[in-house]
């Protein structure tokens, strides 16, 4: 009994000061762990980082400058769009067919390049870099050209700057030899052709009844709207002539 009279009395007189110290130190304690944790976190992010820097560069030795035979340059074009192919590519929608030899490359390549889990933050890289300015490698008539993109800006914009929700990519980031290519290549059903490629079906429709001199002209049309914007810098190296 006197035991317990002596606890009771002890706590009746305990210090405030020690309740202030002890919340103080459980305090100080919280941040340590807080901080702890932001570092993993930052740590976690540089080494993201890293790596989709790692693949950029793996892109890079198709998708450059540097060679003559090469694929587009990718820099500057949107997110969305950039995702979305990579996605067509590793679910087979593109880069199947073994007679459209530069997407049966991408499609074998794709498979060396991370996983699912890395192409939204890659897209976004991709996407914030500035675009390189393009050579102009494709003659045609202007006038023409612009009377026959009529068709094609009710989706892509007027000045052919894309649109999302219609899953339209910009058309005015994009060098002249590439999209010449890509017009023939929707016209012989070489691009477009499955079944879950719902654009490209549309793109492959539009562009069936299209002559080699009428998506010159396009192109060449196009070309006058690839105004550089702020941050685009000049390309180095030469791309082919694909008239």
């Amino acid at each position: 009994m006197n035991v317990r009279l002596e606890n009771m009395a002890s706590i009746a007189t305990f210090d405030p000061m020690s309740w202030r110290v002890i919340r103080c130190g459980l305090y100080l304690v919280f941040l340590l762990f807080c901080e702890v944790l932001l570092a993993e976190e930052k740590a976690l992010d540089a080494s993201a980082e890293s790596n989709v820097e790692i693949l950029w560069r793996g892109c890079q030795l198709c998708h450059s400058t540097i060679e003559m035979q090469r694929g587009p340059m990718i820099e500057g074009l949107p997110q969305w769009y950039l995702h979305q192919q990579l996605e067509k590519f590793s679910t087979g929608i593109r880069g199947k067919l073994s007679e459209n030899k530069s997407e049966w490359l991408m499609g074998s390549a794709i498979k060396q390049f991370g996983d699912s889990e890395d192409w939204p933050r890659l897209a976004a890289y991709i996407a914030n870099l500035p675009a390189l300015e393009p050579l102009r490698t494709v003659r045609g008539n202007h006038e023409k050209g612009k009377a026959l993109y009529a068709m094609c800006a009710s989706c892509h914009g007027p000045m052919a700057k894309g649109n999302q929700v219609l899953g339209a990519p910009p058309l005015n980031v994009q060098e002249d030899w590439y999209l010449r290519e890509q017009l023939m290549k929707y016209r012989s059903s070489m691009r477009g052709y499955h079944p879950q490629d719902l654009g490209g079906a549309t793109m492959r429709a539009v562009a069936s009844s299209l002559t080699n001199e009428q998506i010159k002209n396009i192109v060449f049309y196009l070309s006058s709207l690839q105004k550089p914007p702020k941050g685009r810098v000049p390309s180095k190296g030469q791309s082919h002539s694909r008239d």
